[in-house]
């Protein structure tokens, strides 16, 4: 196991506004790498904000299931 510095593994949401004045959102980890983003553009900056406030408040409760092989077991 290599130790990691706080600074190194910290992550932050990302709100945009595109040039139709849509919203959409990313995660983005401290190395700059987009770790996942909206699958869709939001009309309302109000909608975008709830989509990631339920993603922070409920990602702990997110299941993982790996669908790439027969048994679909929860991925660990």
């Amino acid at each position: 196991m290599v130790p990691v510095d706080q600074a190194d593994w910290w992550a932050e949401f990302k709100i945009f506004q595109d040039r139709d004045g849509r919203y959409s959102w990313q995660l983005q980890a401290a190395s700059g790498r987009i770790i996942v983003q909206s699958g869709h553009p939001y009309e309302s900056k109000y909608w975008c904000e709830q989509d990631v406030n339920w993603l922070r408040a409920n990602a702990g409760l997110i299941m993982v299931y790996d669908h790439t092989g027969p048994s679909h077991r929860l991925a660990v």
